[in-house]
């Protein structure tokens, strides 16, 4: 017997569609996956900020020039409701979903530049590139959420970050501790910006993607803590982004 021989271990050909290898039903259920949760996440933020999707509202609109139009009430409600349809649509038919989908949130976001939000546009480019092919969408999302993290980490490099918005994350729980005690409990917090840029680069390395995903679980685990109803109790919409974002890693 020759024991150096190497041996291919395969999925029964009947478990598989026609054509569709190993790997490429790998990438299939990734980008499944992938596509489930920028849909949850992006109907989360919407919802959770419905005010600033209609026209009429309390504070003004910011289109990109005043020639520009904007839908009129009632029917700013019917067109939103079309089109958080079209984003749940996208899940059963993706091309048809995603295409109506971002074309409503390129006028919307001409309409009224408020709506530029981070969480935003980080999932209406992610959702763009499920319009690719499926190794295409994945290196995409690979590729924005590594740059996010990298350069999150880097514009966090500032003296107003380590004394002013570190101290602002921790405050409800610091209330009372000896001065000592609220130095430590900074600390963490002043770590973040190492750590995002590191989950950034880790991403992108094999070795280094399981240290990717359990930094981005804690960091994002803590934001919720401290901006959820132990902590702060405010920026509601974030919450969700919060959570999003280390199933994304994952992803």
């Amino acid at each position: 017997m020759n024991l150096t021989s190497s041996r291919t271990v395969a999925l029964p050909q009947s478990e598989l569609e026609p054509g569709l290898t190993v790997a490429g039903a790998n990438a299939s259920a990734r980008v499944a996956v992938l596509h489930g949760v920028l849909v949850v996440g992006t109907l989360a933020g919407i919802l959770l900020s419905l005010g600033l999707w209609t026209t009429d509202r309390p504070f003004p609109l910011l289109p990109v020039s005043s020639w520009f139009p904007a839908i009129p009430a009632p029917w700013d409600k019917w067109f939103l409701g079309l089109w958080l349809s079209l984003l749940a649509l996208s899940l059963q038919f993706p091309r048809i979903g995603l295409t109506g989908f971002l074309a409503g949130a390129v006028f919307l976001c001409l309409s009224d530049q408020n709506r530029l939000q981070p969480w935003f546009y980080q999932y209406s480019v992610m959702l763009l590139f499920l319009l690719q092919p499926k190794p295409a969408a994945l290196a995409g999302a690979r590729v924005a959420l590594s740059g996010i993290y990298f350069w999150a980490g880097v514009m966090k490099l500032t003296p107003v970050f380590f004394h002013e918005v570190a101290p602002w994350f921790v405050a409800p729980f610091a209330r009372g501790l000896p001065g000592s005690l609220q130095q430590a409990l900074q600390f963490g917090p002043r770590l973040v910006p190492f750590a995002e840029i590191l989950i950034g680069v880790g991403s992108w390395l094999p070795r280094g993607r399981r240290w990717a995903i359990g930094g981005a679980l804690l960091i994002h685990s803590g934001a919720l803590i401290c901006l959820g109803p132990f902590g702060h109790n405010c920026n509601w919409v974030v919450w969700p982004w919060n959570v999003v974002m280390p199933v994304l890693a994952w992803v």
